[in-house]
């Protein structure tokens, strides 16, 4: 289920000379074990590891990373958090299947920068029983691995752009989380129908994401996967060649509102939608992307245009609050008391609710 950080953690693995095991694609058999060990309202992709965690009981130890921060955080607005069940998802597995002390979990938090991943790695080295000198330089070869990965992903990507300029193809970027989008078993094959359709699946690891300042389009980009997202957009907003097809689950909060801000800078673009769970059918799922294929290609014929400017969409906040306003909040949990407390303290009028 580690995808944007595959490279580091096999790198660090090989460095170390312990034998990688993968779990493989999702199929029946691992998402049926899923539904099995997992809360019934969990999110599909926190379900489906349950079921790949599952299929690596007879390993001697399992790494499954805690991902803070997933990139180099840009100032206190942009964070680059993973989701919280993100961060959460080992100690819930390790729970649930009674993997104790057989679970490796450093933490990975790269807004600290290299240092701080280097020393975490090298403590999970340390408890395999290698020293901590190897361990270290372990996990450098692993950060070396993750580079080359993404600088080849990039000759990738403007390799792939290239060619469809020169063509008469039109391409489709994947707006999803890498677990979803590069796991065809979880994502029923949608990159191989796409293709069978006559577009072009397209990354999104391959735009160059970094060439667009995501604080242009919010003031507060606060997950990792939020700020790939707003540059995405941006990107295939532009150009003509370029739709958008996101794919989603049930019960997602993070996306609840990326994708609201995903649909406002593609403007008047179509953006194609799908929601998978376990209950998604293939069926279903080849008529929806039938009828978006067949409409980027009448949007394509028709040249129109929706460029949509930043300004008119950007998200934001005004630093100064008014003392004349009054904060209702929400008695959802005995914290909210102390959020109202705090608030007063700041000279922010606030009314916990009973």
């Amino acid at each position: 289920m580690v995808y944007d950080y595959a490279p580091l953690l096999i790198g660090f693995l090989n460095a170390l000379d312990v034998k990688c095991v993968l779990s493989g694609q999702t199929s029946k058999e691992i998402m049926e074990r899923a539904i099995e060990l997992s809360y019934t309202d969990s999110c599909f992709p926190l379900k489906l590891l349950h079921g790949h965690a599952a299929m690596l009981d007879d390993v001697d130890y399992i790494l499954y990373p805690c991902a803070i921060r997933l990139g180099e955080k840009d100032g206190d607005e942009n964070q680059k958090y993973s989701c919280p069940l993100i961060q959460a998802s080992p100690f819930i597995i390790r729970n649930v299947l009674g993997f104790g002390e057989r679970l490796l979990i450093p933490i990975l938090d790269f807004s600290r920068g290299n240092a701080d991943v280097i020393k975490n790695l090298a403590d999970v080295a340390a408890k395999m029983g290698f020293s901590r000198s190897k361990g270290r330089k372990a996990a450098l070869a692993g950060i070396e691995a993750q580079h080359r990965f993404e600088v080849d992903q990039a000759a990738l990507g403007r390799k792939l752009l290239e060619e469809l300029q020169q063509s008469d193809q039109l391409g489709v970027v994947l707006f999803a989380r890498s677990y979803m989008a590069q796991d065809s078993g979880a994502n029923l094959g949608i990159a191989e129908k796409l293709a069978q359709l006559g577009v072009v699946p397209v990354p999104l690891d391959f735009l160059p994401l970094a060439s667009v300042n995501p604080k242009k389009y919010s003031d507060r980009p606060y997950w990792f996967y939020e700020s790939k997202y707003i540059a995405g957009a941006a990107i295939t907003e532009a150009a003509p060649q370029l739709y958008g097809l996101a794919l989603t689950n049930f019960g997602c909060g993070p996306n609840s509102f990326m994708l609201r801000m995903v649909e406002d800078i593609m403007g008047g673009k179509p953006l194609g939608e799908l929601e998978i769970d376990e209950h998604a059918a293939e069926a279903g799922i080849v008529t929806r992307l039938e009828a978006f294929v067949d409409t980027i290609k009448g949007f394509a014929r028709s040249a129109t245009q929706h460029k949509v400017p930043a300004e008119d969409i950007y998200r934001g906040v005004p630093t100064v609050i008014k003392s004349s306003k009054t904060f209702l909040l929400v008695n959802m949990s005995a914290h909210v008391d102390l959020i109202g407390a705090a608030m007063e303290a700041y000279g922010i009028r606030a009314l916990v609710l009973p």
